[in-house]
């Protein structure tokens, strides 16, 4: 059964392209490549759990023969699923899944930035704060937050920085204009502030 029969069968919602892949015809829904059709057969992609259960099953792998021989991770569909439209219908759905979430895991890491200056709004002052308390990377500063990052630029660098600052950084992260943060994430980045400023205010009373 070829990847249009399928489709067919199985009734799938999306929009539907095919563009040529590693000598065959290799089938999209919304961007995601989800199957090839090669010779009449059609190869579903598998990855994770599903590539595991694919190859204990001795389903056949499509085998891309060019410069190199390729063992690619998509598999023939079985007779035993070609002909339950149930079996298929459920298969084919599990496939597509992986295949949209493998699509926008990959787009996300591609346009998601990693250094600092490549964030929308990032001026190089900032950028220069951040990095003398140690925070280098987007992903340092996600994982840290904004609110810990300028609790420490304020009293590691001891300087006098307005919430200005805190809400530039929290509009880069999210990638939007400070301005436009709203009045209620900005409290919530005030009242975040305010109890990681806390403990140091306790110790001084002490």
């Amino acid at each position: 059964m070829d990847g249009m029969a399928v489709i067919q069968r199985v009734q799938l919602s999306g929009t539907i392209t095919t563009h040529p892949m590693f000598s065959g015809v290799g089938y999209f829904i919304d961007g995601a490549m989800f199957g090839i059709d090669f010779e009449g057969l059609f190869y579903v992609k598998a990855n994770g759990l599903l590539k595991q259960q694919c190859k204990q099953a001795g389903w056949r792998p499509y085998i891309y023969r060019k410069n190199q021989t390729i063992v690619t991770h998509y598999y023939a569909l079985p007779d035993d699923y070609i002909n339950n439209s149930e079996r298929l219908g459920s298969l084919i759905d599990r496939v597509v899944e992986a295949a949209k979430q493998d699509f926008q895991s990959r787009l996300e890491q591609k346009v998601r930035p990693t250094k600092l200056r490549d964030l929308p709004n990032m001026r190089l002052s900032t950028e220069i704060l951040l990095k003398q308390v140690g925070i280098v990377t987007v992903e340092e500063l996600r994982e840290i937050g904004t609110a810990q990052a300028y609790v420490w630029i304020r009293d590691r660098l001891k300087l006098d920085v307005s919430e200005r600052l805190l809400f530039r950084l929290e509009g880069a992260l999210i990638r939007r204009h400070w301005m436009c943060l709203g009045e209620a994430k900005q409290q919530t980045l005030r009242e975040r502030v305010l109890m990681l400023s806390l403990p140091k205010q306790s110790e001084n009373q002490r």
